[in-house]
Order: C-alpha cells, then structure tokens, then sequence
C-alpha cells in the first residue's frame, strides 16, 4: 500500500479527521451501544489509488477502502497504534492499516481506512 506515495504540500492537507476507539455506553433501556471515543484530531490529506491498486484489492479484506495520509509525529504516532477507528465528516471507519514513516524530517503516515457497517456513527 505504500508504492503510490506522492509528494503532498501542507496546504492540500485542509480536511480533519479525529482518531480513537470504541467504546461502549449503557443506553437508558439497558441495552449496551458501541460508541466513538476519540483519542486525537489532526489535518489529513486523501491519498489517490490507480485503477489497478483499486483491482488489486477485490476478493481482499482491503477492498472498498480507502487511503489517507496524515503528517508523521512521534505524539500522534504513538496515539495512532492504539487507534482502533477514525471518524471523517461524522462517519466511522475502521482502520484496516498503518504505515509509519520515520525516514526523513517531513514526513507522512499512511493510514488504511474501511467504512464500518456497525455502530459508533451508523446507528
């Protein structure tokens, strides 16, 4: 998932996404619900798939996901491994990877995201 890495200057990364996990919570009927509980907000940028990755990916747990590059910092890294989700314009995704960059000064983490078909956001 990483070979199709491009360069991304800061000022296409103007859409924010919050990371967390699930939690749960007890609704007043008694029943338990699955519920988002974020951990961290940081500015993300969309990262481009070609239609061949895109083939690639059908008949895998990773098809009809999605990509997203985040800036790379020790802070936010070390919350992202205890990240279970991410949530974009109120909808909830799982996420399916993390590949971690520390080569260089500027660098971005690639982030690979599933929509989740079950609670936090989809109730």
């Amino acid at each position: 998932m990483v070979g199709y890495v491009n360069a991304v200057q800061p000022y296409l990364m103007q859409k924010t996404c919050t990371f967390g996990s699930y939690g749960t919570s007890q609704a007043l009927s008694g029943m338990t619900n699955r519920v988002f509980k974020p951990a961290f907000k940081v500015h993300f940028s969309n990262v481009k798939q070609t239609r061949s990755q895109k083939y690639e990916l059908i008949g895998t747990s990773f098809e009809n996901s999605r990509v997203i590059k985040i800036q790379h910092g020790k802070e936010n890294s070390h919350k992202l491994q205890s990240c279970t989700c991410v949530q974009i314009g109120g909808v909830t995704y799982d996420i399916l990877d993390v590949s971690l960059d520390e080569d260089s000064y500027v660098t971005y983490d690639l982030v690979t995201i599933k929509e989740s078909k079950r609670g936090a956001g989809h109730e």
